[in-house]
């Protein structure tokens, strides 16, 4: 399933797009200005990512804490493939040694050993996967972004859901209230 207003594409597809846009149209979209303390490539990623979500419709203010950590680890991303550029993969370990006869010192060479920067790709890669497919920037996300039960009597009001109450819920507690 995906989310499409393409009128060539399939009805069922068209509808649930319809019914995302609808159900969340009363909520603000994300703001195009980038926070101020982005910086370097965060705030390049912001610039280019932003209108693409705009655009799209499905992501609203509510996701800007998702929007800037992806940001973020896209920073720590190319910052540390910067790293690796420079400093290289691995870099050689070598210990001081001290020749016992002459006094003299020496390096040794006592191996390799991974650039840090290697880690910090693969966290950021991981994070920035994850959070793609909670924006809707995968494939596999924009088709579940609505996966609607269609054996479901009540279907999910998509609003209510963002903000952390559904309809039935919303009822239970009406009741209560109310006794």
């Amino acid at each position: 399933m995906k989310l499409t207003t393409d009128k060539h594409a399939r009805k069922d597809q068209r509808v649930r797009t319809q019914k995302l846009i609808t159900e969340t149209s009363g909520m603000d979209l994300i703001q195009k200005s980038c926070p101020k303390y982005l910086s370097s490539y965060a705030r390049a990623m912001w610039t280019k990512l932003v209108p693409i979500l705009q655009a799209s419709g499905y992501v609203k203010q509510a996701d800007k804490g998702t929007i800037e950590a992806f940001c973020i680890n896209y920073q720590l991303l190319r910052k540390g493939y910067d790293s690796i550029e420079t400093d290289g993969v691995v870099t050689k370990v070598s210990k001081t040694v001290v020749n016992q006869r002459t006094g003299e010192t020496y390096e040794d060479n006592a191996g390799w050993k991974r650039n840090p920067a290697s880690q910090i790709i693969d966290s950021a890669t991981a994070k920035l996967n994850s959070l793609a497919h909670e924006l809707g920037l995968t494939p596999s996300a924009r088709a579940s972004l609505l996966q609607l039960s269609d054996d479901n009597d009540e279907e999910p009001n998509i609003k209510e859901m963002l903000n952390g109450i559904s309809r039935s819920e919303e009822r239970r507690v009406g009741k209560e209230c109310r006794s």
